[in-house]
Order: structure tokens, then sequence, then C-alpha cells
């Protein structure tokens, strides 16, 4: 898989498989400033609400853009929810993540690549992505329960009390401490 991070400081373009499906830029909308638009020369705008990762931990807003092996769509992460673009600019999915725009200032990001999985991991829970994009599995997280490792087998994360817990990189597995 490949992940490409943007900054939404000013207008990018997205591409899947080298072919570029538009350019995106970040909109405020309804009184939220985390809107992505998706546009193409003399075509019509895709407006993706909630698309934008704006966290206060961040310098600029920014976009995760994950290829994966079907090289007609793209999925983009980043604020309350995940969408899945094929090249013609059509939302093919949508994922709503553990995640709240009122919670912005926790938000923190990460995507650890293991090859046949692309794990993200943020503030509010975890997702598995296969190499097809596919969303293997998604759980919940506690905001302080923090990243240790990811390896072959498992997500590890430490929570409050100091107490490691995993999750199966398989199927989503696992118990937080009680």
């Amino acid at each position: 898989m490949i992940v490409g991070e943007l900054s939404l400081a000013a207008k990018r373009t997205i591409t899947v498989g080298g072919d570029c499906i538009g350019a995106v830029e970040i909109r405020r909308c309804e009184g939220r400033d985390d809107w992505l638009m998706l546009s193409v020369e003399n075509g019509p705008e895709l407006l993706l609400p909630s698309a934008v990762d704006v966290s206060e931990r961040l310098q600029e807003p920014r976009l995760f853009v994950v290829e994966g092996e079907r090289p007609d769509v793209v999925m983009l992460v980043g604020g309350e929810i995940a969408y899945w673009i094929d090249v013609d600019r059509n939302v093919v999915r949508e994922l709503k993540l553990f995640r709240k725009y009122e919670h912005a200032e926790y938000w923190e990001t990460s995507m650890i690549d293991r090859g046949s999985v692309l794990v993200v991991v943020y503030e509010s829970g975890i997702l598995a992505i296969d190499s097809k994009l596919d969303a293997k599995w998604h759980i919940r997280k506690l905001f302080n329960d923090v990243l240790v490792a990811v390896t072959d087998e498992s997500v590890i994360l430490i929570g409050d009390e100091e107490t490691p817990w995993s999750v199966s990189l398989v199927d989503g597995t696992g118990r937080a401490p009680d």
C-alpha cells in the first residue's frame, strides 16, 4: 500500500495509480472547517463533510491518501469520516470513525503499514485496512491508551494503569484491561 500525507494549507492533487483524479482543498461549510472539496477543471465539485484532520496539534489541516491493490479507488482518512473515492470521483464507501469534531484538540493519527495490513491508530479507535482497501475491523480505544507497537500479530497499547493490552491484527479481537 502507498500512504501519503497531504498538507491542506493550499490546493493539492490526488492521484490513483499515477492518474490525477482531481484537486483537493479545505472548505468551510455549515460552520465547520473540516470539509474537503474535490474538483476537476470544468467539472463538478464533490464536497465531503468531516473529511479533514483539523487537529489543534497540527500546524496545518491534513489528509491521508491511501492507495491499495485496486487501481480505481483511493481511501481518504482525516476527519470523522473516512471516504473511498473512485477515479470518476464517486464516493464508493464511507466509514464513520469514533472521532468527534468537538474533540479535535485531541485528534492524533498514526498510519502503520504492515505489508498486507494498514493499521490506523487514532485517539479513539483502531482501524485495520487490507491491501484491497477493505476495512478488516474497527474498534474503539480510549484517548489515553498509548500505542506501544504493531507487530506481525497484534497492536499493543498501554492504558491508564500502565497495563498493556493488545488487539489481534487478524480479526481485531483482544481485550482492554478492566
